[in-house]
């Protein structure tokens, strides 16, 4: 299969944009969870995916051609060095940080048991071993899901590259039908043992399916009002469990509705014009929106112990959107940037140093 991206541009700010409101939708999510009980499954759970088919789409646009014919040594290296430049830095961070804080907050001391949630996160070899309970640190454990992709990911792409598209779509809808078998075995689980059983490869693996055969098959022609199409695909995923209250993880046909949703944002954000007055902003969302995901925890608990202290419970929200784009940036800035371009081998030029324009996926 012939790689034809002709209409594509090297850099896509819709899809950049995409992960930012997915961040931001996550984040907010989790507020409202925390704050006030509210818990918008489709929210929680979906907008994680998209950054599922997103990664794997992005992965295809920037290393399938490496991948095409052969798979040699030298760029194993190269991917795999690259991947953990990318990631690793800012997870390892927070790892540490995350248990380091709590120990703050409660006076804990160290534990075996906290030591081997870091490592495991740090790592991301909770992906090999059950990553919703190893994990140590809030929604790190879909990093542990994308390494495993990552693991695999060349193979993937070789064969990707060499099969039918026919192929592919049978083999993705052979994944949906092991996913929803998969979940149909532990519906019967309660609480924390169904998510635990819940977090595998295996359930995740569609959503990664669906961004290759994305890359492979995208729109034909770019246009303007993809852009709106992929915003609405994205409102009705968070929107979807307020509008229909069902258990979005143990109903299947929820499920499947969910995740065409998710592939209708991620195929037509892939050919959208972003309209001028959204890209800056865009791009600088989807830039913060990694560190953005994994620390707006910190955020909440800085919104919760500074708010009361100003007298104003209605500020808190106000603090928290404040304190976790301002962490989020200064990490992306200061950690994420530098860390990543360390460990590639990369001098940063003036301008890209910080990364405004440059896409943080690769």
């Amino acid at each position: 299969m012939t790689i034809n991206q002709s209409h594509q541009p090297a850099f896509n700010p819709a899809l950049h944009l995409v992960r930012g409101l997915c961040a931001v939708g996550v984040a907010a999510y989790h507020y409202l969870d925390w704050e006030h009980g509210i818990a918008i499954e489709s929210a929680g759970a979906f907008l994680v995916y998209v950054f599922f088919t997103l990664s794997a789409l992005t992965m295809m646009i920037a290393h399938a051609e490496h991948f095409e014919s052969s798979i040699t040594f030298p760029q194993l290296v190269a991917f795999y060095r690259k991947r953990a430049a990318r990631i690793l830095p800012l997870l390892a961070f927070v790892a540490i940080l995350a248990p380091a804080y709590g120990m703050l907050l409660s006076g804990a001391s160290v534990s075996g048991e906290m030591l081997a949630h870091t490592f495991l996160t740090a790592s991301t070899l909770m992906g090999l071993q059950m990553p919703g309970f190893t994990s140590g640190v809030v929604a790190a454990w879909s990093l542990g899901i994308e390494a495993v992709f990552y693991l695999v990911f060349p193979v993937l792409a070789l064969m990707a590259m060499n099969v039918s598209l026919r192929a592919l779509l049978v083999a993705t809808a052979l994944l949906v039908i092991g996913q929803q078998s998969a979940i149909l075995l532990i519906a019967g689980d309660d609480g924390a043992t169904f998510w635990f059983r819940y977090v595998n490869p295996l359930v995740f693996a569609p959503f990664f399916a669906i961004g290759i055969i994305i890359f492979l098959k995208p729109l034909r022609a770019r246009s303007g009002g993809y852009f709106w199409l992929s915003i609405m695909a994205l409102a009705a995923i968070a929107g979807f469990s307020l509008a229909i209250p069902v258990d979005v993880y143990r109903n299947p046909a929820a499920y499947l509705v969910l995740t065409t949703l998710t592939a209708g944002a991620v195929l037509t954000a892939y050919s959208a014009r972003v309209p001028s007055w959204a890209t800056k902003s865009g791009v600088m969302l989807g830039n913060i929106s990694y560190a953005l995901y994994l620390t707006h925890w910190f955020a909440y608990k800085g919104s919760s112990w500074l708010a009361p202290k100003l007298g104003n419970e209605y500020v808190q929200p106000l603090l928290y959107a404040g304190l976790a784009t301002t962490f989020a940036y200064l990490l992306f800035r200061f950690l994420e940037v530098p860390a990543r371009n360390y460990l590639r081998g990369e001098l940063p030029s003036p301008r890209s140093s910080a990364g405004p324009l440059r896409s943080t996926s690769d």
